[in-house]
Parts: C-alpha cells; structure tokens; sequence
C-alpha cells in the first residue's frame, strides 16, 4: 500500500508528537524532584482559584466543604523549618559525670539471703586512691560499713563503673565525716583535683549540690529508683529571684545525709539535711573567718542559680 502525499505528512507528524511525549515524559521523570512526582502533587503557587478549580487539585476539599466554598483558594508553600537541635538528656549526663568523678554511690544488700539485690545507701567524695568520705547516716548501724558496695566511674549507683569493697571505717571527729577505705584502688582519672576539704566556713560565689537521691536506704519511703542517673544543682551566694535554700550550723552529726554541697573548688559548704532540703555545717573550725564569726544566726540563705552566675573562686595552691 503506497500512502499518499497527505497520509506520509499525518504519519510524520503523529510520530513527531509521539517521541516528543516520550522525550518530555523522560525529562519530567529525571528533572522533578520526587516529590513532585507523587499523586495529588501540586505546585504551591499562591494563585486563588475557585472551589471547583482548587478541588480539581486537591479532591480532599469536598469532604472538608461538602458545601462549597465562595471565597478564593490558595495553595501556599510550607516554609521548611529548621529546628535546633536539642541535647541528649545522655550528654548532660556524661558532661555531668566528667565534672564531678569523685562522686561515688554506696549501695547496702536489700535482703539478707540475696545478697546481689541492693538498695542505694549513700552518696560518696573521694578523697585519694584508697579513701572515700561520707556521713554517719548512711548506715543504720556501725555494723553494716563493711556489707556497702561502693561503684566508681558511673552514672547510676546501681551499674556500670568498678565495684568497690569496703576494709576500714575511720571517723572524723573534727567534721563527723566517715572515711571508708576501699578495694581496688580508684582509678587515678577519678581522683578530685583540687583535693575535697572539709568543712569550709569562707567566702564563695557558686557551688553545686550533687548525688543521687539521698535516704533511699529508709524503708519508709514509697518511691524508689534503680535506673536514675545523679543530679547536680547549682547554688549561689548571690541575692537572686529563686528558690531559697540554707546553710545551718548542725549540733547533731545525725541531722546531716550524704548530699554534700560543693564549691567549684572541691570545698564542702555543707551536706543536705535529712529533715529538709536545707543544708548542714557541722564543723565550725574555720569560725575565725570573719564571714563565719558575725552571723547573728544559725543558718544564712543560698539561692538556686538561675541567674546565671558564673563567677568562680580562685583555688589556692594544693
């Protein structure tokens, strides 16, 4: 069959059209993104159309205005965005546990027939490779000193670090600190630099409060954690518009938990109380300075650190 002059023309044509469609169905696949390649995608130009123009792109309008709408549509482009992001609760963590590595757990058995299952006991400060210092309150009875596990290098008392057994009980009769000498040795990455003292009576701008929920131990209490990491919290001598604490002159060395109150050069301002959320000062040898002596009363206010105080004390020579 010969095609005619008019059919050759229609032919070339028809398959002029047929590879350009193929050739544009090409370049919309490589060219567009993927998701203008999605059904229902539309460009959001901001251009009002009518209702029946806006449902011919986006059907879904029906069910939201099954009666329509008079007033013109425009589709809108979502602004992208960029959100900061926020750090793990596992960074503060470990930021946390790179700060403070002198802080130890003391965990006691909760069961005299399992004694692999513990309850936390107390905090601990490491004083040198071999000794920690904590208070009296940590064990119901002189006894029980050498039934602690005391766990170094974590951020839980109940995992993680190196478990320590306790060989000798030493008590301070100046401060009413208890120090525990312990087996293994610390390792030397933990030990404090400045060393801790205790107690200090003098002038200072920013500490922090740190440990794990003291008084665990007590079996009146309803709630208790396992799994929770130590908390420090930041305190200042400061007049600032926050929550109020204080530092007491204790008479009773039983008054004061494990909890201790530092300043950001390892000197103990006090220890929490077990009664309150105040804290206690039970050694007063440093009542010759000046700040110590003029007190009219037995405790003076500290305040929580939200006023960004960064001031921090120039640390004698050690």
């Amino acid at each position: 069959m010969v095609l005619g002059t008019g059919d050759f023309i229609l032919l070339v044509v028809t398959i002029i059209f047929v590879v350009a469609d193929i050739i544009l169905g090409l370049c919309v696949t490589f060219a567009l993104p993927n998701h203008a390649k999605r059904p229902g995608w539309f460009s959001a130009d901001g251009k009002a159309r009518t209702f029946k123009e806006a449902t011919n792109i986006c059907p879904c309008l029906e069910k939201v205005f099954p009666e329509g709408s008079k007033a013109p549509i425009k589709f809108h482009k979502v602004k992208h965005i960029k959100l900061e992001k926020r750090s793990a609760p596992e960074d503060l963590i470990t930021q946390q546990a790179q700060e403070y590595p002198f802080l130890v757990s003391l965990s006691i058995p909760a069961y005299s027939d399992d004694p692999s299952e513990k309850l936390f006991a107390c905090n601990g400060l490491i004083q040198d490779a071999n000794w920690l210092a904590t208070t009296q309150t940590c064990v119901r009875d002189k006894s029980e000193w050498f039934n602690l596990t005391v766990r170094s290098g974590s951020f839980f008392w109940s995992r993680g670090g190196v478990e320590h057994s306790v060989i000798d009980v030493r008590e301070n009769a100046d401060d009413g600190l208890v120090l525990l000498k312990v087996t293994p040795p610390f390792s030397g990455n933990l030990l404090p630099l400045p060393p801790i003292k205790h107690f200090y009576g003098g002038n200072w701008t920013y500490a922090v409060s740190l440990g794990w929920d003291d008084n665990m131990y007590q079996k009146h209490l309803t709630s208790r954690f396992k799994y929770k990491s130590f908390e420090v919290q930041k305190w200042t001598s400061k007049s600032c518009d926050s929550r109020v604490s204080n530092i007491c002159n204790m008479k009773e060395r039983s008054e004061i938990s494990s909890k201790p109150l530092l300043t950001s050069c390892h000197q103990i301002l006090g220890m929490k109380t077990v009664k309150n959320n105040d804290f206690g000062l039970t050694d007063m040898r440093n009542s010759n300075d000046e700040s110590t002596e003029n007190r009219e009363s037995k405790c003076f206010p500290i305040y929580e650190d939200t006023c960004g105080s960064i001031d921090r004390e120039v640390c004698q020579s050690y």
